[in-house]
């Protein structure tokens, strides 16, 4: 009778073993399934939105190029098109502007301003292209471009203590956007190395009709006769939702221009401000 039992624990259980994997599976499923509903759900609403916001997207890119005028940012961080391609022309309007702060601020004077290196700019390309519904980020290197200065400076006094609050002083007098890195302070002498910047040529990539084949259904689908109450309705809800997009994307594609401006901008403005001394 015993034997009869454990033969019997023991069918039950090679019968939980061998369910485990398809309720494992089935369990997977529905997870994946619900992650694509939920994913085209956000790319249908950001279509939805821009469509319907498109006349504030505009004025937001208005808005955008005024505060860039307002705050001179072009004149501290200037377009590398517009720039100086002289060294010795863009190093000299460094060395007035330097002349100058210390005419209004007074009690120092720049001993000498150089260049430590060329212009460093990264390698890496930003798309000409990329579905809507790409994650891309405009990263600070993709931004700018950077280059070092040295300079020297005589104080009337003891050199500053604090090196970046003194040179945020000068920036309303010095046009460019100085980044302090380094100094050294030796009785009345600084000598200091700072970052100047420029903004690299770019524009957002084009987008593109979203990538719909991304949001395909698991294949394990395939081998599943019945499918629960969820897995039904996130299939339907994938249905439905690639059909809105699908029609949607027309009336999306003329206002794609100012997403792309606003992005942009966005990506520029938002370098200024976190290195910019703005009152």
């Amino acid at each position: 009778m015993k034997s009869v039992l454990l033969r019997g624990k023991f069918l039950i259980l090679a019968l939980l073993w061998s369910a485990a994997p398809l309720a494992l599976a089935s369990l997977q499923t529905d997870v994946a399934i619900e992650k694509i509903s939920h994913h085209l759900e956000l790319v249908r609403n950001q279509i939805e939105l821009t469509i319907e916001n498109h006349a504030s997207l505009a004025q937001d890119v208005l808005k955008q190029e005024r505060e860039f005028s307002g705050m001179n940012v072009y004149e501290r961080i200037p377009l590398a098109q517009n720039d100086s391609k002289d060294s010795r022309a863009l190093l000299n309007s460094l060395k007035a502007d330097f002349t100058r702060a210390a005419e209004k601020h007074t009690g120092f004077r720049l001993k000498k301003i150089r260049f430590t290196a060329q212009w460093k700019s990264t390698h890496r390309s930003i798309p000409t292209e990329l579905p809507f519904d790409t994650d891309f980020h405009l990263t600070e290197v993709l931004v700018v471009d950077s280059r070092p200065v040295e300079f020297t400076v005589d104080f009337d006094d003891s050199a500053p203590l604090d090196v970046p609050a003194w040179l945020r002083e000068q920036q309303f007098v010095i046009k460019r956007l100085l980044v302090p890195v380094a100094w050294t302070r030796v009785g009345h002498r600084l000598t200091g190395r700072v970052l100047i910047f420029r903004y690299r040529d770019f524009e957002y990539p084009r987008m593109l009709a979203p990538d719909l084949a991304r949001y395909a259904t698991p294949d394990i689908l395939a081998g599943r006769t019945a499918l629960d109450a969820v897995a039904t309705s996130a299939l339907r809800r994938i249905k439905q939702y690639r059909q809105e997009i699908i029609k949607m994307w027309p009336e999306c594609q003329p206002h794609l221009d100012n997403l792309r401006a606003f992005a942009r901008n966005d990506a520029r403005m938002n370098f200024f401000l976190s290195h910019a001394n703005v009152q």
